[in-house]
Formats: C-alpha cells, structure tokens, sequence
C-alpha cells in the first residue's frame, strides 16, 4: 500500500493554559512581527492564557523521523504569512506546502 503521511503545524508553537511549552516567549513580537493578535485565543478561566514559542525545526523533524518509520511524508506549514520561515523548513524537509491561512485547501 502506497501511503503517505501529512504532518500539519504553525511555523511557531502555541498552547493555552499551564504547563510546559517550549522555547516559551513572553511576546509573539519576539518570534515574528506579523503575528497577528488572535480575538479567539486569548484568557479565559477554563482555558487560562495563550502563549507563544519558537518551534524548533531539528526536534520537529527528529520527531517525525521516529514517527514514521519509512512512510513517505509531506510537511504541511499554515499560517506563513505571520513569519517568514520558509528558507528554514525548506533546508530541512524535503516536501513543504505552504499556506497563508490556517486552512489547507
């Protein structure tokens, strides 16, 4: 059987909430100027803050390597137009397809 898989992600982290989250920022202006203030990730009492971090492309790609396992794959990137990352992914993963928005058409 001929599969491949899709790995989808923001060129940032985020998480609401405690706990941990990598290469935590305090600022989104700090991983990028183009990020957007979000009407629709912001605190509530259930969810806690949103909070931004740098995404680490080694330790993304590590984790996808040991996900995979020899199954062809493809990196999907929304949200490209709030940083510009794109030299970055494309000198480590072999097939990116970029998207503005955070809908993959």
């Amino acid at each position: 059987m001929d599969i491949t898989a899709h790995y989808v992600t923001r060129p940032y982290l985020t998480r609401h909430g405690a706990g941990h989250i990598d290469n935590y920022s305090v600022f989104r202006s700090s991983l990028s100027k183009d990020i957007p203030e979000d009407r629709t990730n912001h605190y509530n009492e259930f969810q806690g803050e949103f909070r931004y971090g740098e995404l680490d492309l080694n330790q993304l790609s590590h984790r996808i390597y040991e996900d995979r396992k020899g199954v062809k794959y493809e990196l999907e990137v929304t949200h490209c137009d709030e940083m510009d990352r794109l030299d970055e992914f494309s000198k480590i993963f072999p097939k990116i397809n970029t998207y503005d928005s955070p809908f993959i058409k």
